[in-house]
């Protein structure tokens, strides 16, 4: 979730916020419901199954509370499912970024910490799949948020990796792209103050300009075209460049396209009330 918009965030440095996504850079997180891989058939659990397409509807109609519960279940049942894993911890993470929307700081920060816990199993269980790194970069992105100084840094550092790490195993996977997107869009949106702070912590400060920012956006949307989440933080980039009317179709089409997840919902308004102001 971005402060100044409160949608998908990757805090790690502080000062300015970057939209994943509340991931969201998905965010991503989170944010790519559409991409979640169907019930796994190999190894049928009718209970298990029955709850998460339980879960899938609820999170489909943005309960991401009650969708929780559903994968929190087939967990108990299922603990070493991808499918079961991913789900939840897509929803821990949707949740803590509703949580945060509604102003309810200290239970999003304990919410986006059992998304790290579970992105972090996804790791240990399936270090393989590119959806693992986005949910670690996605994760960690949003518990930046909480922290502050030396933290911000490293976990700045660890969001690109997790989200290169996605990339180099599904170079076709969009969100990966939208996480680094939001990453580069953050460094260089650094001061001095906290460039210097990274120099003297790490030894330099992570590349990026919001052209690097920009690219990375319009490669998940030739991925996706109907990536909302995307649409909308190109908008965003594009406006930080001075490219307002480049920004302009991309809020149109945030609007227009179905929202995948309860950010998404929020992002629409946020996108109605920009594309007003934008064209007066």
């Amino acid at each position: 979730m971005h402060k100044l918009f409160p949608h998908f965030r990757f805090g790690a440095f502080g000062g300015s916020s970057l939209a994943l996504a509340m991931l969201a850079l998905a965010m991503l997180v989170s944010t790519v419901a559409a991409q979640t891989p169907p019930a796994d058939s190999s190894r049928t659990d009718e209970t298990v199954e029955a709850l998460l397409r339980r879960g899938d509807a609820l999170y489909a109609a943005f309960d991401n509370n009650s969708a929780l519960d559903s994968y929190m279940s087939a967990y108990a049942r299922a603990p070493g499912r991808f499918d079961v894993l991913l789900r939840l911890t897509r929803a821990y993470h949707d949740l803590a970024k509703d949580l945060l929307a509604a102003g309810s700081k200290k239970a999003a920060e304990e919410t986006i910490r059992k998304a790290v816990a579970v992105a972090e199993e996804m790791k240990e269980k399936f270090p393989d799949r590119p959806e693992t790194y986005f949910q670690l970069a996605a994760a960690y992105g949003n518990l930046a948020l909480f922290k502050g100084g030396k933290s911000k840094v490293k976990i700045g550092r660890d969001v690109e990796q997790y989200a290169k790490k996605a990339i180099a195993l599904d170079s076709t996977y969009a969100p990966a792209y939208v996480a680094l997107g939001l990453f580069y869009r953050e460094v260089s949106d650094l001061n001095w103050i906290q460039r210097s702070f990274a120099k003297v912590l790490f030894g330099g400060v992570p590349k990026g300009s919001k052209e690097d920012a920009a690219a990375m956006l319009e490669r998940a949307i030739a991925l996706n075209p109907d990536f909302a989440l995307a649409h909308f933080e190109l908008a965003i980039t594009y406006e930080k460049m001075g490219r307002k009317e480049d920004a302009i179709p991309h809020l149109r089409k945030a609007i227009e396209l179905p929202p995948a997840t309860s950010q998404d919902v929020r992002n629409r308004e946020i996108a109605r009330k920009l594309l007003e102001k934008w064209t007066k």
